[in-house]
C-alpha cells in the first residue's frame, strides 16, 4: 500500500506499507489511522503514517467486532456485500445496515516495541488519556526502564501540556484585551509563536475537517514556524488529543504505585524528581500536591538530608504550605525549623513567622519581626497574653513599649484602640512603671 501526498501540481510518495498478502481489501480511516480490511482472511490491520515503523502495521491483525445486541439479526463479518466508505463507514447492502467503525484502544494489541514511539502513538489517538496513564504506570511497575527513558516520556507529555497551558492563557488574554491584541505577552515579552513548543507528536499541520481524517504532513519545519500565532494556538489539541496534567500523573500513576508498593520508595522518589525536572524545564509551575507528595516520600524513607538538599537547590519550590509541612517535622529533624523560617522569609510571610515565634514562646523575636517588617495583623492582646505567661516584668515593659511604637508609626497615635481590648494592660503598666507616656519617641 503506497501513501501519496497531493501537492499543487503533482503527487509525492510519502510511505509504503507492507500488506503481507495479496487479495481484495477494503479501506477505512479511524482516529487518524488507516485501517486495511483483508476481506478473504477476515482480518484488519491498522497503520499509522506518523510512526517510525517504516512498513509494518501498528498492531497485529485483528477482527472487526460487532456491538449489536442479542436481539439484533445475525450479521456476517467481512461480508462480500460490504462497501467501505471514507472515512469510517461500512455499508452492508445485503442486510441494509450502516455501520460506523470505531477504535477500542483498551482491547487493541499494539505491537510498537519502542516505548517512546508507543507513547507518541497513543498521544495521537482521541480519548486515550487513561490508556496512556496505565501504560506509563506499567513501565514503572516493570522496573525495567531507565530514568532517562522515563524522563523522555515525561517530556513528551509536558511539551503537549505546556502548549495547552499557553493556549488557555492566550484565550483568557484575548478575552480580557481589546480586539486589536493579537499576541500573548509573557514576562519575556515574546509572542505565542515563540513560546509554543514544537511537539514530536504534533509536528505536522492538522486537517481539522473531521476527527477521523488523516492529518497531512507539512512540507518542512520552516513552514510551521512561519505560521501565524493565532493559527498555531487554534491548532493545538484541535482533535481532542489527551492532555496529561499533574493531577493525572499523581492520581493514576504515582499515588497508586506508592499504595501498591510495586517499587521501593526511593525509586519512586527518583521517578518523581525526574517529573519535577521535566516540569521545570518547560517552566510549568509545579502544583503543591506534587511537592507535598515528594516530601512525604522523603520522610517515609528517612532521607531528610536529601529533602534539605532539594530545597536548597530549588527542586522543591518555596510555598507557604510547603514551609508548614517542613516545620511539622522539626521535632525529628532539627534543621527543618530554620529551613521553614527561611522559606517563609523568602516568601515575605512575616505574619506567619510571628505566629510561629509566639507558638514557641519566642516573644522577643516575634516583637522584633513585627516592628521591623511592619506586621499589623496580630492583635496586641495576643502578645500581652503570651508575655504574662512568662511572668517576666522586663519582657512586659519591652513588649508594651514596642507595641506603642508600632501604633505611633502606623496611625500617628501610640495609644491602643478600644477594639484592641488592652485597657487592662495599660493599668498594669501604670501600676508597675508609672504614668503612661502619651507619645514615645519614634
Amino acid at each position: 500500500m503506497t501513501i501519496f501526498k497531493i501537492q499543487q501540481t503533482t503527487f509525492v510518495k510519502e510511505r509504503v506499507f507492507n500488506l503481507f498478502v495479496q487479495g481484495k481489501f477494503g479501506l477505512n480511516v479511524v482516529d487518524s489511522l488507516i485501517v486495511v480490511h483483508n476481506i478473504e482472511d477476515k482480518l484488519s490491520m491498522v497503520y499509522d503514517i506518523f510512526t517510525n515503523q517504516q512498513v509494518g502495521p501498528a498492531s497485529p491483525p485483528m477482527s472487526v467486532a460487532s456491538n449489536q445486541s442479542q436481539s439484533s439479526p445475525f450479521v456476517e463479518m467481512y461480508s462480500p456485500t460490504w462497501h467501505y466508505i471514507h472515512p469510517n463507514i461500512i455499508l452492508d447492502l445485503k442486510n441494509g445496515f450502516l455501520f460506523e467503525l470505531n477504535l477500542s484502544l483498551d482491547s487493541m494489541l499494539i505491537s510498537i516495541r519502542s516505548k517512546v514511539e508507543l507513547v507518541k502513538f497513543l498521544f495521537r489517538r482521541v480519548n486515550s488519556k487513561f490508556v496512556l496513564l496505565r501504560t506509563l504506570k506499567s513501565f514503572l511497575d516493570e522496573r525495567r526502564e531507565s530514568l532517562s527513558l522515563i524522563c523522555t516520556l515525561f517530556n513528551i507529555m509536558n511539551r503537549h501540556y505546556l502548549n495547552t497551558l499557553l493556549k488557555r492563557e492566550y484565550k483568557s488574554n484575548v478575552t480580557a484585551s481589546p480586539p486589536r491584541a493579537q499576541s500573548l505577552q509573557i514576562t519575556t515579552s515574546r509572542n505565542v509563536s515563540d513560546l509554543l513548543v514544537k511537539s514530536p507528536i504534533l509536528d505536522y499541520d492538522i486537517n481539522t475537517n473531521g476527527s477521523t481524517g488523516v492529518p497531512s504532513v507539512s512540507d518542512d519545519d520552516t513552514h510551521q514556524q512561519q505560521s501565524s500565532s493565532q493559527d498555531d494556538v487554534t491548532m493545538i489539541g484541535s482533535l481532542g488529543y489527551p492532555i496529561i496534567e499533574q493531577i493525572d500523573i499523581y492520581s493514576h500513576v504515582l499515588q497508586p504505585i506508592d499504595e501498591e508498593e510495586t517499587i521501593d520508595t526511593m525509586s519512586l522518589v527518583h521517578v518523581l524528581v525526574e517529573y519535577l525536572k521535566s516540569l521545570k524545564s518547560f517552566r510549568i509551575p509545579v502544583q503543591h500536591f506534587i511537592q507535598k507528595f515528594l516530601i512525604e516520600l522523603l520522610i517515609k524513607c528517612g532521607e531528610l538530608h536529601l529533602l534539605h538538599s532539594f530545597i536548597q537547590y530549588k527542586v522543591i519550590s518555596d510555598s507557604k504550605p510547603t514551609a508548614l509541612q517542613i516545620l511539622y517535622i522539626s521535632n525529628q529533624y532539627e534543621p527543618a525549623y530554620q529551613i521553614a523560617l527561611d522559606m517563609m522569609s523568602r516568601l515575605q510571610a512575616y505574619e506567619m513567622i510571628c505566629e510561629i515565634f509566639l507558638s514557641r514562646g519566642y516573644i522577643t523575636q516575634a516583637l522584633q519581626t513585627m516592628y521591623r517588617y511592619q506586621v499589623v495583623n496580630i492583635p496586641p492582646k495576643v502578645i500581652f497574653e503570651a508575655v504574662l505567661k512568662t511572668n517576666d516584668t522586663c519582657l512586659f515593659y519591652n513588649a508594651y513599649e514596642i507595641l506603642r511604637r508600632i501604633n505611633l508609626r502606623n496611625r500617628k497615635d501610640s495609644s491602643f484602640l478600644e477594639s484592641d481590648d488592652c485597657a487592662e494592660y495599660d493599668r498594669m503598666y501604670q501600676e508597675q512603671f508609672g504614668t503612661v507616656k502619651p507619645k514615645p519617641s519614634q
